[in-house]
Order: structure tokens, then C-alpha cells, then sequence
């Protein structure tokens, strides 16, 4: 069986880490200064690399040819951490195994045995906040005080289901999600090794839709190579991931601002129709509808060729209230078995704002006039007549003439 590319391509030392500088540095800092904590707690969303920097800090502490902290990654110890199959690194899903019970057997019971090849013994537990209480409560005491020899490494992407008491007693880490650009080039990187010919718009729309995940991007190139016969390009990745082009957000963004309750309606049906995902479509729209809101609300507005003519129109305040029922959308659509009814309902309420009572929406409708107003006024000023100038000048002017006085 194929090796997947997350897994092929996983850091294996410190420098290979994409997005987490602050972490890697405070913890080689920490390893080259010998000041290591006997209980780390890794925190942050899915596939940012907490499982990764937990494995490369169990190699630095074993690695027998270490340099500032920063293992070499070729000695016998880093291998078989790198493998799996180190003695002294022991790897625990707690999704699996939240017991009480499990907890003393996995951890408790065996926690003053001795290393067997290298310093310390190093306890990774993956998906801490999966614990029960009990196990974590029996946990509580060897993590505060375990053997010289013992360190844990914990790591969750849910630290508000951790204790207080837990936490406490941990150095804590938080990984931020990584950044579109970084994800890129990654990607970028990994086509090269590959032998891929990849667009770099493709590689971008991947990208943005891992969600600050590079485990995420590396198994959606994976499927795209696959669909694409070894070429990754626009066609392919719009197809496999069902994301509309930007023409159809523009579409809808542009029905919005017009009004146009059918052409709004048939391009949700026609995206329906396509298998297009609609969460993903609204997503892009409503980037689409901030970045108007931004342009509009900024002292300079800059005029972008891609956005309509009718663009110019719309006021920051109505972008706001748009960007706020989009988001209200983008919410309820996660929630929904009919994405497509609740897409037409919020489309429904930016279409007739006069049936919402909200202050945004009452702001819009008092911009929306204001505008209005303002064009009125210049079309007025436009149309308007020159004043006539008298034919004769008043000096010139004849005497009237005096009506017959009767006799």
C-alpha cells in the first residue's frame, strides 16, 4: 500500500515545521538551555502539527547526536522515534482508551519503569480532552509529580474539555493555524519532490480550503493528483472539492445589489444542480461581499476590475448588513438538512431588507434613500433650465398703455 503524502512528507526535524515558529523556538530554546518541563500541553485545530512537534521534541530529548537542542535526525534513536517503535515513547489515543482503568494501566503502572535506551521516558497521549474525569483525576497526581526520568506531552484540539487543574500543570503551547501562503508553498514543495506539474492556482484554491491545516492540503493534493493523472490544475480541483468559480459568487453578489430574486434563485439551483458545495459557495461569497466592504468603507475606494459596475453604488453600511445576514447563512447551513432552502431563505432576507426590523438592516434601507436622494438631486441640477433674459433692458422698456377712461 501506497504511503500517503502527510505522512511521507511529516517534519522530521524542527526547521521542516510550516507555521509554528513560536513554538518550535520557545522549545528549542528550552532543550539547548536544559531547562525542559517535565509536562507539555500542545494545543491548536486539526492537522496544524501538534502530534509532530511532540515527536520531534521525544527526538531531541533521545537523540544522541543533538546539537543546541536540535536533533540530527540520522542517529538510531531518531529513526526508531521516526518509525514508531521506540521503547521509551509511548504513543496513547485517548479516544480509544478514556477509562479510569486504562489510565492506571497504560500510564500509572508503568510509569517508573526505567528507559531503555535513551534518558527519559516520554509519555505522547493524542486526544487528552477525550479522558474522563476519573482518569483524569487518577492522571492528576503523576502529572504534578512524575519520576525525573518521565515526561508527557499532551496534545488536543478541545482545551477548554481540559481541567483547570491539568492545565495548570503543563507548559501550554498553542498552535495557531497555518497560513494560506505557507500551506502553498508546501504544496508547491511537494509537487516538485513528486514530479507533479501543478498550477499554482490550484495549489492556492487547495490551500484556502484546508482551513489552516496542512495534513488537511496534503490529502486533498493527494486526491486531485489522483484525479488528475499526475497534473493538478484549476479544472480538476474545482471538479473533485464541487467549488464554484468566482464568476458565480460575483453572480450572486451582483443579483444582490439589483435585486434580482430569480437570477439569485436559478444560480442556487444551478449550483445545486452541478454537485457544487454550497457551504463553499458562500464561503467565497462572503470573502467577496468583506472585501467589498472593506473598499467601500475605506477613505480611497479602489475600483477592481472584477467587481460590477453596480458595485460602486452600494455603501459600506449595506456591504455591513449583507456580510452580517451572510454570516448568519454561513451558520445556519452547517446546521441544515436542505442547504439550498436555507441559502434561498437568506437570500430572501437580503432581498427585501423592509422585512427585517434589525439596525443594520434599518441602516441599510436609510443609506439605500440617502443615495437615492443624492442622484435625484444631481440629476435635477442637470436638467435644470438657464433663467431667460428679458428682450429689452429695463430703461427701454415701453409705457404701458393706459385703458380708456370712460365718460
Amino acid at each position: 500500500m501506497a504511503e500517503s503524502l502527510y505522512t511521507k512528507y511529516r517534519p522530521q526535524v524542527f526547521s521542516d515545521v510550516v507555521g509554528q515558529s513560536i513554538v518550535e523556538s520557545a522549545l528549542v530554546n528550552a532543550l539547548s538551555r536544559g531547562s525542559v518541563s517535565h509536562a507539555y500541553l500542545f494545543t491548536g485545530p486539526r492537522g496544524t502539527g501538534k502530534t509532530t512537534m511532540a515527536r520531534l521534541l521525544a527526538k531531541a530529548l533521545l537523540c544522541n547526536a543533538a546539537t543546541n537542542g536540535v536533533p540530527d535526525g540520522t542517529c538510531e534513536q531518531c529513526k526508531r522515534v521516526a518509525q514508531g517503535t521506540h521503547p521509551d515513547v509511548i504513543e496513547l489515543d485517548a479516544a480509544s482508551r478514556t477509562g479510569v482503568d486504562t489510565t492506571r494501566e497504560d500510564i500509572i503502572a508503568t510509569i517508573n519503569y526505567a528507559p531503555v535506551y535513551g534518558s527519559y521516558r516520554i509519555y505522547i497521549i493524542d486526544e487528552v480532552h477525550m479522558l474522563s474525569k476519573s482518569a483524569f483525576n487518577a492522571l492528576l497526581k503523576t502529572l504534578e509529580e512524575p519520576p525525573e526520568h518521565v515526561i508527557f506531552i499532551l496534545c488536543t484540539t478541545e482545551v477548554q474539555q481540559i481541567p483547570e487543574t491539568v492545565i495548570s500543570r503543563c507548559q501550554r503551547f498553542d498552535f495557531k493555524s497555518i497560513a494560506v501562503d505557507d500551506i502553498e508553498k508546501r504544496l508547491a514543495y511537494v509537487c516538485e519532490c513528486e514530479q507533479v506539474r501543478a498550477n499554482p492556482a490550484a495549489l492556492h484554491m487547495l490551500a484556502q480550503r484546508a482551513k489552516g491545516g496542512l495534513r488537511n492540503a496534503l490529502t486533498m493534493l493527494e486526491q486531485a493528483i489522483s484525479f488528475g493523472n499526475g497534473a493538478v490544475d484549476d479544472a480538476c480541483v474545482h471538479t473533485l472539492l464541487g467549488m464554484s468559480s468566482n464568476d458565480y459568487a460575483l453572480t450572486m453578489i451582483h443579483a444582490l445589489v439589483v435585486r434580482d430574486a430569480p437570477a439569485a434563485f436559478q444560480l442556487v439551483n444551478k449550483l445545486e444542480e452541478e454537485g457544487v458545495s454550497l457551504l463553499g459557495f458562500v464561503n467565497d461569497c462572503a470573502q467577496l461581499i468583506s472585501d467589498a466592504f472593506v473598499n467601500a468603507a475605506s477613505n480611497t475606494p479602489q475600483k477592481n476590475a472584477c467587481y460590477s459596475k453596480d458595485f460602486v453604488q452600494v455603501g459600506a453600511l449595506q456591504f455591513g448588513y449583507m456580510l452580517s445576514v451572510w454570516g448568519d447563512i454561513a451558520c445556519d447551513i452547517k446546521k441544515t438538512v436542505n442547504e439550498a432552502l436555507t441559502l434561498k431563505v437568506g437570500i430572501a432576507k437580503l432581498l427585501v431588507p423592509a422585512a427585517s426590523k434589525t439596525s443594520d438592516a434599518l441602516a441599510s434601507r436609510v443609506e439605500a434613500l440617502e443615495k437615492n436622494v443624492q442622484l435625484l438631486l444631481q440629476n435635477a441640477r442637470a436638467e435644470r433650465v438657464p433663467a431667460c433674459t428679458p428682450v429689452c433692458a429695463q430703461g427701454n422698456a415701453p409705457a404701458p398703455v393706459s385703458a380708456p377712461v370712460p365718460e
